[in-house]
């Protein structure tokens, strides 16, 4: 039998010659897990919710974001982690807040990441991109990804500053005239911005960014209690299925799970790497498998008390099972559990409810799964 060939490029798996009747998810926990346990591979990609800073107050804001807080993580306090991720081989690592290019030591931290070999990745709102022409210039960020959360007024509004949206646009294409690698804008879908969505997707891709996620709110910090409707998500499915399919730039993000017979067609395939290829550093150096705001309970291990290394081969071990824990009991009878392995851990651990059911009816819709129809 051909054995499996898996490869790491770009911070994603990819894997050929599966064997038949393997599912992919089982398959790369097994692997990840041989990796982690045999060779002490460390997690590809890192986020670390640098800062609460910002200078915008948005209301459905997850990480309730305003002021930096006095237990945030200083730069003497990241350099260890990053020089021990380098060593472990961690290809990327991404800061987002808050508005974490407002924190003092940014451009020092930016630097050393590259030093320690890694690419880095950055979340921002837009509007002090141009604040720091130089530094961006000499910094050569690999990934910026600007947040445009409406279209035009609407944007403005949400971040009540007036000229937010143009700043967005503005930045993008400052962005791309110096070179960045990858610069892609995030939105998340609301009440107020569902019906903008196809402007926002075009202005945006007329902008030449070179990737557009559509993300849903998380159900935490400012959002909490404040989750979308089901038929919310259900049109942004359909929606990104429907521009795709007309060759347009834009996906939703991983935070969906698994989608069935859409999955892999609305962005590449599903596969929730918490505590396999994944990890999250909070606010106050708590490491968790993402970014959980209102659950303390779930970190694995501070890194002002541990050393990263110690925390990621001794911590994550629930995570590193076919299935994720903490499943809800609709999961049990669930004919798609193995591929999914329980979803989106962190919209799991928020209490919202699966997105599968939404992009069932989408495909089933479409015409385009006759085997959907018959059933």
């Amino acid at each position: 039998m051909t054995k499996p060939v898996f490869e790491i490029r770009g911070g994603r798996i990819y894997f050929e010659n599966l064997p038949p009747g393997t599912t992919m998810s089982h398959l790369l926990v097994d692997y990840l897990k041989d990796k982690i346990d045999n060779e002490k591979m460390g997690p590809l990609m890192v986020q670390w919710v640098a800062t609460s800073q910002c200078n915008f107050r948005c209301p459905h804001c997850g990480t309730a974001a305003d002021e930096a807080r006095p237990d945030e993580v200083t730069y003497e306090q990241i350099v260890p982690v990053l020089e021990e991720l380098g060593e472990m081989g961690c290809k990327s690592f991404n800061m987002t807040g808050g508005e974490a290019i407002l924190m003092p030591d940014f451009w020092k931290i930016v630097d050393k990441i590259h030093e320690c070999g890694m690419v880095v990745g950055v979340v921002t709102n837009g509007w002090a991109i141009r604040d720091y022409e130089e530094e961006l210039k000499k910094a050569k960020i690999e990934t910026i990804l600007v947040s445009i959360d409406g279209y035009r007024d609407n944007h403005d509004k949400m971040r009540d500053k007036d000229g937010s949206y143009e700043k967005c646009l503005d930045a993008i294409k400052f962005l791309k005239e110096i070179g960045t690698p990858t610069v892609g804008v995030s939105t998340v879908y609301l009440p107020g911005n569902i019906d903008l969505l196809e402007k926002i997707v075009e202005e945006v891709g007329k902008a030449g960014v070179d990737r557009h996620r559509l993300q849903a709110i998380v159900p935490e910090g400012r959002s909490k209690g404040k989750g979308n409707s089901k038929e919310e998500v259900k049109r942004a499915i359909e929606f990104v299925y429907r521009a795709r399919k007309k060759g347009i730039n834009v996906e939703v993000c991983e935070a969906h799970g698994w989608l069935g017979p859409l999955d892999g067609l609305l962005r590449p395939t599903f596969f929730c790497g918490v505590g396999l290829n994944t990890a999250c550093i909070m606010q106050n150096g708590d490491v968790m498998g993402c970014s959980l705001m209102d659950y303390p309970e779930h970190s694995e291990g501070n890194i002002k008390e541990r050393s990263f290394k110690d925390i990621w081969f001794n911590g994550f071990q629930k995570y590193r099972e076919h299935l994720l824990p903490d499943l809800k009991e609709e999961c049990d009878d669930c004919e798609y559990l193995k591929p999914c392995r329980g979803g989106c851990w962190l919209h799991r651990m928020n209490d919202n409810f699966c997105f599968l059911p939404m992009a069932m009816e989408v495909a089933k819709e479409s015409g385009d799964f006759p085997s959907l129809e018959e059933e």
